[in-house]
């Protein structure tokens, strides 16, 4: 799941099992300590491992006071076969500052996403003007020795490179520790469309992350 609080509204994706095709998936919040509220998730698509990607928005009433310093705090409900699932983040929910957004990896699994878009640590992108990809990732601390790589396309995947990202910090998100790594790779000014996939080796497990089957995108 991915979530982001800013703007006077609250949105995300949440990942779920296909258990039955009726099913019920909410997202049960609120504002600095306030009365919870209720927010329905709705389909998207089929991802991979018959799994399901539904996505979710709410506002936020303007009558919460001083919500740049304030915190939303968060679980996931799940209804499915007349039974309810939880997902608060062993306990303790997920919380997060306004303005902040939630890598998926952060809450839940797989240990490795890409920051792609996610504020405030948006370094995936394509540099048209130098000709060179940038790629960033957050991946869990699961080990001290790792290896994180980037596998990209410029032809639609009749061939591919894979390049290594190299450590860059250590950063909290969501109570967890993360760590960024980062690559820059030079590409071709002919290329117009790279798609990449991302894959993280630690313990003897490599993990992949392809957007739930779809793999990443970058255009010119």
């Amino acid at each position: 799941m991915s979530g982001y609080f800013g703007g006077l509204f609250f949105g995300g994706g949440i990942e779920v099992d296909n258990l039955d095709y009726t099913k019920q998936v909410k997202v049960v919040w609120r504002v600095n300590s306030g009365s919870w509220t209720e927010t329905s998730a709705s389909y998207v698509r089929a991802t991979t491992n018959n799994h399901e990607l539904w996505s979710f928005y709410s506002d936020i009433e303007e009558s919460y006071e001083d919500l740049s310093s304030g915190y939303l705090e968060f679980k996931v409900k799940y209804i499915v076969n007349g039974i309810t699932y939880w997902d608060t983040n062993g306990g303790s929910n997920y919380k997060l500052s306004f303005g902040s957004a939630a890598p998926s990896f952060a809450i839940g699994n797989p240990p490795v996403k890409v920051n792609f878009n996610e504020v405030p640590y948006s370094s995936t992108y394509f540099d048209t003007t130098a000709n060179v990809a940038h790629f960033g990732v957050f991946v869990k601390n699961l080990g001290f020795t790792k290896t994180v790589k980037v596998r990209y396309s410029t032809d639609n995947w009749a061939t591919y490179t894979e390049a290594s990202l190299a450590y860059d910090a250590t950063v909290s998100n969501s109570g967890s520790t993360l760590e960024s790594w980062k690559a820059s790779v030079p590409v071709s000014s002919t290329v117009n469309n790279i798609k990449y996939s991302i894959s993280y080796t630690v313990n003897g497990v490599t993990y992949w992350d392809n957007d739930l089957g779809l793999n990443y995108e970058l255009n010119r």
